[in-house]
């Protein structure tokens, strides 16, 4: 019988309620205080990063189970002396994948990493780092023995791997909206979203196999590595049915609050939308308390923001037209 894939991710820790914690096997926290390192078992994230990139893994890879280490603090910073204490620890914990999505911003202990990271890849443990956002390296993500991954814009959840590069993967950074502290969603992309996707990509792969080694990732991770330099986000507006234009005539005031118009300029920055995305959760409240029905938040795209007719045809196609059919 094959075991689940176990996934240690090192961040910000895990939200106390999110609906898949019975996957959570065990997990860790390491502190600074008063110049002394500490530990404990309070793993609760404070942040949320922790919490978003556990949702993803949870999503694209349904079957994995969780470890988590906590080092990244409310104000989502921690250090990396505390890096290399979580993957000192688990060279004792059994996992078969590790999610690092965040960087070390100085050269202080990387030597020390690099060393335990040596250790744990000749333990047949799969290492994924992310590079810093809006840069092309970094560290561990360029590290010999993690795959490097950085983030592109794109439309579906393919990505590109390439052994010879120093950053090994490119992989969809465009951000879903996603779970994170107190049952609340927020849009998470990015590096970081970019590597908790390739870390359920090969904890699927891991599913298949009984034995998983970096040789046969590697091997994988080629064979489904597709050519994405393609920035089409589908970026188009919807014409609506009459009866979207019915719903839509409804949700309009509300649509009106959160109203925006942004300029491109910025890797995250989308060519004029309707709507401003820092309020979307405010927003999709407001149209279920408004509609009286519950929407799949987790299943919301950024194009679905891109006009009011395409969010209008959203909540159409993934409520409405579903309590009219079960009547």
């Amino acid at each position: 019988m094959k075991k689940k894939p176990i996934i240690a991710i090192i961040d910000s820790g895990i939200a106390k309620d999110v609906p898949f914690a019975k996957k959570i096997i065990g997990g860790i926290a390491f502190y600074i205080k008063a110049n002394n390192l500490y530990c404990s078992d309070n793993i609760v994230d404070e942040c949320g990063h922790g919490t978003k990139c556990a949702s993803i893994i949870d999503k694209y890879a349904s079957n994995a189970m969780l470890y988590i280490i906590k080092i990244v603090d409310k104000t989502s910073k921690c250090s990396s002396i505390l890096l290399l204490e979580a993957l000192k620890h688990l060279l004792f914990v059994d996992v078969s994948i590790i999610n690092i999505s965040l960087s070390v911003s100085n050269s202080c202990n990387t030597t020390d990493i690099s060393a335990i990271l040596k250790k744990l890849r000749l333990q047949e443990k799969i290492i994924l780092a992310s590079v810093k956002n809006r840069e092309n390296m970094s560290f561990p993500a360029n590290n010999n023995n993690v795959i490097g991954v950085k983030g592109k814009l794109m439309v579906n959840n393919t990505y590109n791997y390439d052994y010879t590069r120093i950053i090994e993967v490119v992989a969809n950074a465009t951000p879903i909206f996603t779970l994170s502290l107190r049952k609340r969603y927020e849009w998470f992309g990015g590096n970081s979203k970019a590597t908790a996707l390739m870390s359920a990509e090969i904890a699927n792969y891991f599913n298949k196999e009984i034995d998983l080694d970096g040789n046969r990732v590697s091997r994988y991770l080629q064979q489904y590595s597709c050519d994405l330099f393609e920035n089409n986000l589908n970026m188009c507006g919807i014409v609506l049915t009459k009866k979207e234009k019915s719903l839509l005539k409804i949700l309009k005031p509300i649509f009106s609050k959160y109203a925006n118009e942004i300029d491109s300029g910025g890797e995250f920055v989308y060519k004029k939308m309707d709507f401003n995305l820092e309020y979307t959760y405010e927003l999709m409240l407001e149209c279920e308390k408004k509609l009286g029905v519950k929407i799949n938040m987790q299943e919301l795209a950024v194009k679905d923001f891109y006009s009011f007719e395409n969010l209008a045809h959203y909540i159409y196609m993934t409520t409405v037209s579903k309590v009219e059919g079960e009547k």
